[in-house]
């Protein structure tokens, strides 16, 4: 899959927009392994506390922070008698989409690549990505976020 971004890069002083390539895609199940009870609002402040970690474990060779696209937490109706005894219920989309993003088209001679990771949820597996999450992507600032591969 391939994004134009829309900021424009300079090359020999002209002005060239950027394409992203969607090099590497891995997807979960939020919830995998919630074997009893529900989400809340502390667990999904813990689960997205916890992905710097995960990602810089899954790509230590990338040394800049991931993107993350703040999912949008629903809230879950509780039926029980008295409030639910372990935070308030809500969730985020069901999967986990933690990408890997290219950029070829670099600018300057020193840089052969640009690289960044960026985590969503969306509610179905990908792809397709959600329309939402591509608007997102094509807004971001890749020359601030990405890290930049020397040759």
């Amino acid at each position: 899959m391939k994004i134009q971004l829309p900021q424009f890069q300079t090359v020999a002083e002209k002005r060239i927009p950027r394409t992203i390539d969607l090099i590497e895609l891995r997807q979960s199940l939020v919830y995998e392994g919630l074997i009893e009870g529900l989400p809340t609002r502390e667990r999904n402040a813990a689960k997205l506390g916890h992905i710097p970690e995960a990602i810089r474990h899954l790509f230590p060779w990338i040394p800049v922070a991931p993107y993350v696209i703040t999912p949008v937490e629903v809230p879950i109706e509780f039926r029980g008698e008295k409030a639910y005894p372990f935070g308030d219920p809500a969730r985020f989309p069901s999967v986990q989409c933690v990408s890997r993003w290219q950029c070829f088209e670099y600018g300057d001679e020193n840089f052969d690549l640009s690289t960044l990771i960026i985590v969503w949820f969306q509610d179905e597996f990908a792809l397709p990505i959600d329309a939402h999450i591509v608007e997102e992507i094509t807004g971001l600032d890749w020359e601030k976020l990405s890290h930049k591969f020397e040759q």
